[in-house]
């Protein structure tokens, strides 16, 4: 299957990072769908077909161990990675638990973005 088929679901807050990882992923030929915080991502996710999450930990209205938690109850199967500006062994640790498939901390080249979504799209 290739990527043009695959679809990506971006959450995070910032309005920014979300259109630059956007912006990478369209070029490696992702469907892209953005979403800026936790319970909107979550609405998104029982609308929508999603391939992979890439979600933020802290955001408002829902965070993202928060919509990955009931991301996960839904739909157990969408891989998600979490990116965070937080290095926080316990922190990580609790993503992992959360069912998170990888995480990234910020700040993060969009390379090593890129190819972490090829290996969790690959695995699962």
């Amino acid at each position: 299957m290739g990527s043009a088929e695959k679809q990506i679901l971006i959450v995070d807050d910032n309005l920014s990072i979300r259109r630059l990882i956007a912006e990478f992923l369209e070029l490696e030929g992702y469907g892209i769908d953005t979403a800026g915080d936790g319970a909107e991502a979550f609405k998104k996710t029982m609308i929508n077909s999603y391939d992979l999450i890439i979600m933020d930990i802290q955001m408002p209205k829902m965070n993202g161990m928060d919509a990955m938690r009931a991301v996960r109850i839904n739909l157990p199967a969408i891989p998600v990675i979490i990116i965070s500006g937080t290095r926080d062994r316990a922190v990580i640790q609790q993503a992992r638990e959360c069912g998170a498939d990888a995480y990234i901390s910020k700040p993060f080249s969009v390379d090593d973005l890129v190819e972490r979504v090829k290996e969790v799209l690959v695995i699962r």
